[in-house]
């Protein structure tokens, strides 16, 4: 009895601690910050305002853009986020970028991109996400990939998370799911 506690402690804390997350990266740079809006660009009509672009590089190497992002409300506009996911568990992908612009309002709203960087060095950008919500109970959506937790085989899946009144997850439904084939994604009919 004692060998069957053991195993399980270990099949469940082993599988816990190989589930991922999405984290702050230093290999990724934004060149853009809340400080580009300035009164002046506030004072002009909303027709004759020019966009603000926001760079994404790699730190190695900031005279190459990896990502352009032009806030769609540069008003609210407050922040970029890169998180990295190494190693999602899709064949030929080493890593996943999230990529979240953020709005300063009385509630949070987000844009939120993903772009899988192939082996070959090679970006693919999934649908965007758009998030907004005031306080709990609230439904999140974001993709899952294959290492993280409820991840499936060579798939992503675009779900929704409730959030219960307390902060804590009462349900995950899959909205879309995308396969993978090691080259290009598909949408099952």
């Amino acid at each position: 009895m004692k060998k069957i506690i053991l195993l399980f402690n270990f099949l469940a804390f082993g599988f816990i601690s190989f589930s991922q997350d999405f984290e702050p990266t230093d290999a990724y740079k934004v060149t853009a910050t809340r400080s580009l809006v300035t009164e002046e660009l506030l004072s002009l009509d909303s027709e004759n305002r020019p966009a603000i672009d926001c760079y994404v590089y790699r730190s190695e190497s900031p005279e190459k853009v990896v990502i352009k992002i032009t806030p769609s409300e540069y008003e609210l506009f407050d922040s970029v986020q890169v998180q990295v996911l190494k190693n999602p568990g899709l064949e030929n992908v080493r890593e996943v970028l999230r990529v979240e612009v953020e709005y300063s309002a009385c509630c949070f709203w987000g844009e939120i991109s993903y772009y899988m960087i192939t082996d070959a060095g090679e970006m693919i950008k999934l649908p965007d996400l758009h998030q907004s919500y005031c306080d709990w109970p609230a439904v999140i959506d974001e993709y899952y990939f294959p290492i993280q937790h409820d991840g499936e085989n060579n798939n992503i899946q675009n779900n929704s998370i409730s959030i219960n009144s307390e902060g804590d997850v009462d349900n995950i439904k899959t909205n879309q799911l995308l396969l993978w084939d090691g080259k290009q994604i598909s949408v099952p009919e």
